[in-house]
């Protein structure tokens, strides 16, 4: 009966008649729920009738009974695609590739996503940069400067443009803010947005600590990129490290659980990478009783750094 249903099954995907095909493999799987391949073919099916979930939840069940059965990976990729989940359609693809290189259509795919996965934070951080405070236009003449720009608040770090009505940041004394803690996501995201636009890495290691590392997932909110991630992970090497490196350690702990942590790690290029990694070989390098060599690997792997060299 298991085969008859199975053939069944087949010789309907053949002709395209997918509902019917599901129905047959679904008997399959009454008579034998631990076929990993009637999963497969079932996820094909939902597939083709654009059914995403469903498609995942076979994968899944397939990948269970059999770890490296390829087609679930691809085809759970592909729905993952279809649901605009880039970073987990590119790990299957990943998957698919590491188990059998030579598929073509799974480079294919996984090229295409990366590239979906790019448009996605681009947008993201263009919607970002579009975003405008409005400010209510103030009347009288002596609160205005000649260019129609409206003077900054003694001792404030941003300063209003009464051309374009939105908030900037004011070169001459940002620093200065830099000595109190944000209180909150939009502060901290001021602070950090002007810290980038002038490649400040110092004041961004002053921010760094200046904040609770336990509360970085929440201050960075949407603030999350990889200039803002780049420039962090300099700030942590190069002013943080040696003064303090379980503030470092716990720094980075924190950032990786922050909004959109793994789309931002796998669009980092290779001199980013080099940094990252530069960070954790340096603090691998170090002595502290409040992490192992084994902690800091673990916590590598979640920047997508599968390799760290140890210390001696």
């Amino acid at each position: 009966m298991f085969l008859s249903f199975k053939q069944k099954g087949n010789d309907f995907v053949k002709t395209s008649q997918y509902n019917e095909a599901l129905k047959q493999y679904s008997e399959c799987l009454k008579l034998n729920p631990s076929d990993s391949a009637i999963y497969s073919n079932r996820a094909l099916c939902h597939l083709k009738l654009n059914q995403s979930e469903e498609v995942i939840q076979d994968c899944n069940s397939a990948l269970l009974l059999e770890p490296s059965n390829v087609k679930a990976y691809y085809r759970r990729g592909l729905a993952y695609k279809n649901l605009q989940n880039y970073i987990a359609s590119i790990n299957d693809f990943k998957e698919v590739l590491q188990i059998a290189p030579h598929i073509t259509e799974a480079k294919r795919e996984l090229k295409e996503v990366t590239d979906c996965l790019k448009k996605q934070h681009d947008s993201c951080i263009n919607q970002k940069q579009r975003k405008k405070i409005p400010i209510q236009e103030v009347s009288n003449s002596d609160e205005e400067g000649e260019t129609g720009e409206i003077r900054s608040i003694p001792g404030s770090v941003l300063s209003v443009n009464h051309q374009h009505g939105f908030i900037d940041a004011d070169p001459s004394n940002w620093k200065d803010t830099l000595l109190l803690k944000p209180t909150n996501a939009y502060e901290f995201g001021q602070i950090l947005n002007t810290i980038k636009v002038k490649s400040d890495v110092a004041a961004c290691a002053e921010l760094l600590c200046n904040v609770t590392p336990e509360n970085m997932p929440l201050l960075m909110s949407c603030e999350l990129d990889t200039e803002a991630l780049a420039i962090m992970i300099q700030a942590l090497d190069r002013h943080l490290l040696q003064k303090s490196p379980e503030v470092v350690y716990s720094h980075l702990m924190n950032l990786q659980k922050a909004a959109r942590f793994e789309m931002v790690c796998s669009l980092l290029g290779k001199s980013e990478k080099d940094q990252v990694k530069l960070l954790f070989d340096h603090l691998s390098a170090t002595e502290s009783k409040e992490f192992t060599p084994d902690d800091i690997q673990k916590l590598a792997n979640r920047y997508f750094l599968h390799e760290i060299c140890h210390r001696t």
